[in-house]
């Protein structure tokens, strides 16, 4: 009797220890494995970020570079013609319409800054009692776009509502802003 005693003693002694040691790899592979899980993870996401941030500028560069020729082809432009503001104009339009990302595109220049002609323009149709030239087209989606009438004198110099226009005008050079919700209508 004493033999199974010492035995079932020697065995739970024995069986206590293994457990506990179990428990504790157990705990240990469970801490180690779940921080190096929360690095992989996060080293995965970091990876990830970056790549569709690369993805981001490359879209965003690619649009701007566009942006940037055309407003470069129009400063190079021979404002003299007769037909100059309707070449911007066609220019412009075919812009809002080249990229699937380009949902529209607006012009404004100062007055009498284009071609000196604002006070011959003024009050007719498309260029408002002032005759400053600017204009806003939107992408139909179908391959042509819309001419707006809402871009007026007006609009562009009102603070808040034309700080599209006023805030990269201010600073002097191509700004990106937040974007806003804007109607047109024709």
């Amino acid at each position: 009797m004493r033999t199974v005693k010492l035995r079932s003693k020697m065995a739970l002694s024995i069986l206590s220890v293994v457990v506990i040691l179990f428990v504790a790899v157990i705990a240990y592979v469970g801490t180690t494995s779940s921080a190096k899980a929360k690095r992989d993870a996060e080293a995965l996401a970091i990876t990830s970020i970056r790549e569709v941030s690369k993805n981001v500028q490359v879209e965003l560069e690619r649009e701007l570079s566009s942006i940037q020729n055309l407003a470069a082809l129009i400063g190079r432009m021979d404002r003299t013609q007769p037909d100059a503001r309707e070449a911007v104009l066609n220019l412009v339009a075919t812009g809002a319409t080249f990229s699937s990302r380009t949902h529209s595109m607006w012009f404004v220049f100062e007055p009498n800054a284009f071609d000196q002609r604002d006070a011959f323009y003024a009050g007719s149709g498309e260029y408002g009692e002032t005759g400053q030239f600017m204009g806003s087209f939107w992408d139909n989606k179908n391959g042509t776009a819309t001419r707006g009438t809402d871009l007026t004198p007006e609009l562009v110099n009102a603070p808040g509502s034309g700080d599209f226009y006023r805030v990269p005008r201010r600073a002097g050079e191509l700004t990106i802003m937040e974007p806003e919700i804007f109607t047109y209508r024709d």
